[in-house]
């Protein structure tokens, strides 16, 4: 989350620049998918591009021409306070963690952050709960293990995100 902090003080700056961005295959099956590291700012993300679709260098060009673009994105979102933005680790965070993190988030507009947590005792899959000047909790059943992302329970997720959405919504009125 330190990073996180440092990168959204920054505005991400330098994100995508060439000597940051490096493409890799990863998988054993053919074709195999690309993986993308950016390393300013520790970013990991798949393109959804395989081998057999384009060449490295080709997709290196692309990412390096498409990250400041998403970074510019990223910060008009910020400034419009349009979005809820989404906090989920498997590692544990503090309370304190979420409010610098909330803070840093506020310092371009008002922006709200849902901190997604596993469920326990009276919090329940789809329990969402207004936690303070911009902040949501929210619950799911369970977190998937970061190596099978795909076993997600997408129903507690998609009940979150929608209970965290009518709850903005009612307190904009």
């Amino acid at each position: 989350m330190r990073l996180t902090i440092e990168a959204l003080t920054a505005g991400f700056e330098g994100l995508g620049a060439p000597e940051s961005v490096v493409c890799e295959l990863t998988g054993d099956q053919r074709p195999r998918q690309y993986a993308v590291w950016e390393r300013r700012w520790n970013l990991l993300y798949h393109p959804e591009r395989t081998e057999a679709e384009i060449a490295p260098d080709a997709l290196h060009a692309q990412q390096v021409r498409v990250l400041p673009f998403r970074r510019r994105k990223l910060l008009e979102d910020l400034e419009a306070a349009h979005r809820i933005f989404v906090w989920k680790s498997n590692a544990t965070a503090s309370e304190d963690e979420i409010v610098a993190l909330l803070a840093c988030l506020r310092r371009y507009g008002p922006n709200r952050l849902l901190w997604v947590r596993p469920a326990a005792g009276a919090k329940t899959p789809g329990h969402v709960e207004h936690a303070g000047d911009g902040l949501i909790h929210g619950y799911v059943s369970a977190f998937a293990p970061y190596d099978s992302a795909h076993e997600a329970d997408y129903r507690s997720w998609l009940a979150v995100c929608m209970n965290a959405l009518i709850l903005t919504e009612t307190q904009k009125q």
